[in-house]
């Protein structure tokens, strides 16, 4: 399963970043290394091409 979700810094902050982020949890069992920048880069690009079209594609 994976989940999206928004979190909050807990450290001090600093003028370069903000005070929350989105972090994306990704659990799976027995992965290889290239099954899971696979899947990051299919899902990266599902997620880009749903929000800007075909302009913007990790290969």
């Amino acid at each position: 399963y994976f989940q999206i979700a928004r979190c909050f810094r807990d450290e001090d902050s600093r003028g370069d970043r903000q005070p929350e982020f989105t972090q994306l949890d990704i659990e799976m069992a027995y992965a290889s290394m290239q099954q899971i920048i696979d899947l990051n880069t299919k899902m990266f690009n599902d997620i880009v091409t749903k929000i800007y079209g075909k302009k913007w594609i990790l290969k």
